[in-house]
């Protein structure tokens, strides 16, 4: 699942023994990361994503699949972990955004785009939770209509 701002998450596992076990992982994404691999991405494959919504479900190809064995696969061998776990996680980057769902992804990255508005205001009202917060500072902050504000919000 890819989420462009925080939110709560709970999870239940309903199956799991020790012969099929449930593993889940989460990574952060570094948006500096993205968006120095965004000119990377053939401009073909660019222009033919779909427009896509805010929350989207990817489907664990196998490629993808890979890359993230390959990050855990380097809990055996923890002194590589500082070089290599960036590598895997720019091939990461790489495949998503490559994939039929990365323009949401690119979205979050490029300036001014409704996304990165809505997710800097997100990451605003994150770190200033104590405050008391009003629709219209937040719509103006991001630089959008209050009515926009709301419609972009809630996608």
């Amino acid at each position: 699942m890819f989420c462009p701002v925080n939110v709560p998450l709970s999870v239940e596992v309903v199956k799991a023994s020790p012969e099929k076990p449930y593993l889940m992982m989460t990574m952060k994404i570094d948006l500096k990361m993205v968006a120095s691999i965004v000119p990377h991405i053939p401009k073909t494959i660019a222009k033919n994503q779909p427009k896509s919504t805010a929350f989207l479900q990817w489907q664990m190809e196998e490629n993808l699949l890979a890359q993230f064995e390959r990050l855990i696969d380097l809990l055996k061998t923890p002194e590589d972990i500082d070089f290599l776990a960036p590598l895997i996680q720019q091939q990461i980057y790489y495949v998503l955004l490559k994939s039929d769902q990365g323009q949401k992804l690119r979205e979050l990255v490029q300036v001014g785009s409704h996304t990165n508005r809505i997710a800097q205001t997100a990451l605003w009202i994150e770190q200033h939770l104590s405050e008391p917060l009003r629709v219209d500072d937040l719509a103006k902050q991001a630089g959008i209509s209050v009515s926009g504000f709301h419609s972009h919000f809630k996608k």
